[in-house]
């Protein structure tokens, strides 16, 4: 019986539990914030694991079959139940790869994200719970599940573990939540020298491995916290410093990549070994950086991150600043030698504060290559973001390009001039130009970085000939625009418009869905602006410094205009005439797009908005989208959800349907969880801008909004969209068929827990609303929007 139990403990993890105190068990503390908790995506290759490596689990996970205070095999995630990939990982993995056979390793991991040093602190980690962690309730959860005191159930396992080995060592990584600390040294002493007390081992008798931060080289944040770090062996004898260079990480720039942490794992055993006297050699060819590649303007250095070759900050035109500020792009210079490209360049200049900065120079686009070799003749994806024509970044978390990539594609962001500095027009503008028009220059950035891609991609092994535009909300308008540009003609082979379009008619008092001004009525402004900025000539203009200008809600100059020359005309016109650039295209939008854009909040509200904006069609207008007597339901403000992105969608979809035979697909997210009656968000769909997240694959862990099929949603968005750029249609293996829009058959894709064809939302409602857009374009209509 007693072999049989034992035969069973062996099998379901009891694997030390019946054993005495083995000296060939070597046990490691690991502890830290969010880089050693484990930030990185497990993928199948960290699955595989070598019995000889152990865990000591320091939490009960029913899901992962784990009870606090047994032993198992240590397959991430080694530390909480909902962590994922840590440096402990491939530290154990490489110890175990050049040790005895005898020798097996085993773990006490216990570590919180976010946390500051001070939440190890024997004495002081309740004042700090209580006080600055106070307004960080996950991390206070995390806490919780250690008991409330991380440093305690420390303590009580690595007491436990000592049962059965001896402990050898300590990993640290924290610093990130201590940047700029001098003190932080002499608390990790404190943290170090009560740990040995509680243990009862020797002082100074075991090292302590404590690793950088995101190196300077990759642009980390917190970098400066690495001198810091390195006077840690000056208070701690037997401190050994881990190297972050080179390591690559994500785009927040505080954690590290999936092979960031394997890399960082292995140089933490190397490290170990080292001062043991074993030298070993670790492969990092994974994050080797890619051979520079050539383009028109010079030699290109990028970076490998998971497995893509990344090149950030290429310049595409020349900087648009000086006497270039408010004109179209010009040529980029070419350099000589070799120029880096791993960093984001800043963002243009806007109201808002990007990840990356913002400045004037900001024409520079950003590539995410799966690529080996330059003859792969791979689909292109080029990102337009969106903000309104006032806002945006490519360095935000979100688009970061890496999963698309993954997908067999290149991806592209390029970067455009917002606000004033991207769309001002003016009489003296258009009078430098041989067009004579003024405006659009952040849509002729868009061009000049699409020809840009066409002259240099195939140099990053893509293909310049299968190329397709993607954007959503104001990036979503800026594709449908580029569609309907001349000057765009011949650049892109697909497009794709999330919560776009642009087939409204123009109107001095815009509204969104109509917001398009003629040149005249643009230059006009223009004057008004220059008056405003206290400017007496447009050289005195464009030497005021850009926070001189005057910047906020309402100024003119914010967005694209009719200007006869990158938009000829009304683009409903140029469709109905067949004169746009013919492509297949993917449009949709979201459910509840109008909860977004300052809903109306009383009955009476809406209606007089509705009175104002449409006149005599207000009252069908209301009738088709009804308010009830006491609130404001998702049937109203679906009418500002259809103005500004369903009508435009639909009609785009009519259009392009009846006048080409290029496909269009079109779709409708409608993706979140079943609100309760009686809460505050009952009845609430999609909100503008949840796509996003959706086709990147970058879906925020702790949205509130979250559910459980968001991710193999996400997977299947990506798999439909990344098809659609290698064939012009979305369509492939295991997944729902998705059939082509056409006047006929108005078939949607709806992305509702999973994906399903279904009719048009709202058709009926939606021809009253065209009703409207028809009657605008009659001279009573223009009249009436005067």
């Amino acid at each position: 019986m007693k072999r049989l139990l034992l035969f069973l403990a062996i099998c379901f993890g009891g694997l030390f539990s019946a054993q005495a105190q083995d000296p060939n068990f070597h046990i490691y503390l690991c502890i830290g914030q969010s880089n050693m908790e484990g930030p990185a995506k497990i993928e199948a290759q960290d699955t595989l694991v070598d019995i000889r490596l152990q865990l000591l689990a320091a939490v009960d996970c029913p899901e992962l079959g784990r009870t606090k205070g047994n032993w198992y095999t240590a397959k991430p995630p080694l530390c909480r139940c909902n962590t994922r990939l840590s440096p402990a990982d491939y530290f154990g993995r490489t110890l175990v790869a050049n040790l005895p056979q005898n020798i097996k390793v085993g773990f006490v991991h216990v570590a919180v994200a976010g946390s500051k040093i001070e939440i190890f602190d024997k004495k002081d980690y309740k004042m700090y719970l209580d006080t600055s962690a106070k307004e960080r309730p996950w991390m206070i959860n995390m806490a919780n599940q250690y008991g409330g005191n991380p440093y305690e159930r420390l303590v009580e396992m690595a007491k436990s573990a000592q049962n059965q080995g001896v402990i050898k060592g300590i990993l640290l990584h924290q610093g990130e939540s201590n940047t700029g600390d001098k003190a932080w040294p002499a608390k990790v002493k404190k943290i170090y020298d009560d740990l040995l007390t509680d243990l009862n081992l020797p002082a100074n008798s075991i090292p302590l491995l404590a690793g950088e931060l995101v190196n300077a080289d990759q642009g980390g944040k917190c970098a400066s916290m690495n001198t810091i770090i390195a006077t840690l062996p000056q208070v701690i004898p037997n401190a050994i410093v881990v190297s972050s260079k080179g390591l690559p990480a994500v785009a927040d720039k505080l954690h590290f990549s999936s092979e960031g942490i394997r890399i960082f794992g292995k140089r933490y055993a190397a490290a170990l070994l080292a001062s043991q006297g074993k030298k070993i050699e670790i492969d990092e060819s994974s994050i080797a950086p890619p051979a520079p590649v050539k383009v028109q303007e010079g030699l290109l250095q990028g970076s490998t991150e998971n497995g893509l070759s990344v090149y950030k900050g290429i310049p595409f035109t020349a900087p648009p600043v000086g006497e270039l500020r408010w004109k179209a792009p010009q040529p980029a210079a070419k350099w000589e030698g070799v120029k880096n490209a791993t960093q984001f360049a800043p963002a243009p200049y806007q109201g808002g504060n990007p990840p990356s900065g913002k400045s004037e120079d900001c024409l520079y686009l950003n590539i995410w290559s799966p690529a080996k070799t330059a003859n792969e003749n791979l689909p292109v994806m080029v990102w337009i973001y969106g903000g309104g024509f006032s806002f945006g970044a490519t360095s935000e978390l979100v688009t970061n390009g890496e999963k698309l990539a993954k997908k067999g594609v290149i991806l592209v962001s390029i970067a455009y001039r917002v606000n004033q500095m991207g769309f001002l027009a003016h009489p003296e503008l258009s009078a430098e130009t041989p067009q004579k028009t003024s405006g659009n220059y952040g849509l002729l950035d868009m061009i000049a970085g699409l020809q840009w891609v066409r002259k240099n991609i195939n140099a990053f092994g893509g293909n310049p000939d299968k190329v397709t535009i993607f954007g959503e909300s104001a990036g979503g308008i800026a594709v449908s625009m580029l569609c309907a540009s001349p000057l765009a003609k011949g650049l892109f082979h697909g497009a794709i418009s999330q919560s776009g379009g642009s087939f409204g008619p123009h109107r001095i008092t815009t509204y969104p869905g109509e917001n398009m001004k003629l040149l005249a009525l643009a230059e006009k402004q223009g004057i008004e602006f220059m008056e405003k900025a206290g400017a007496k000539s447009l050289a005195e203009l464009r030497s005021l410094p850009a926070d001189k200008l005057p910047s906020g809600f309402g100024n003119p100059g914010g967005w694209p205009i009719v200007d006869g020359y990158v938009i000829p005309d009304d683009q409903y016109l140029l469709y109905q005439k067949g004169k746009y650039n013919h492509t297949p295209v993917l449009i949709g939008y979201n459910s509840d797009e109008g909860a977004s854009f300052m809903p109306p909040k009383t009955p009476k509200d809406y209606v007089d908005g509705v009175n104002k904006r449409y006149g005599p069609f207000a009252e069908k207008l209301i009738k088709a989208y009804p308010v009830d007597e006491n609130s404001v339901p998702k049937t109203a403000r679906d009418l500002a959800r259809d103005a500004a992105f369903g009508w435009q969608t639909w009609v785009w979809a009519n259009l392009q349907s009846q006048k080409s035979k290029d496909k269009v697909f079109y779709y409708y997210l409608d993706q979140h969880p079943e609100h309760p009656v009686g809460s505050a968000k009952f009845g609430y769909g999609s909100p503008h801008g949840q796509d996003v997240a959706f086709v990147f694959g970058n879906l925020n862990p702790v949205d509130q909004n979250r559910t459980a099929t968001d991710a193999e949603l996400s997977e299947t968005i990506m798999n439909y969209w990344t098809n659609f750029a290698k064939n012009g249609d979305p369509n492939g293996e295991n997944l729902p068929k998705w059939e082509a829009f056409s006047p006929k058959k108005t078939a949607v894709m709806y992305f509702q827990q999973k994906a399903f064809m279904g009719s048009v939302p709202s058709e009926d409602a939606m021809k009253v609303l065209d009703t409207y857009f028809e009657w605008r374009r009659t001279p009573e209509g223009k009249e009436w929007a005067k």
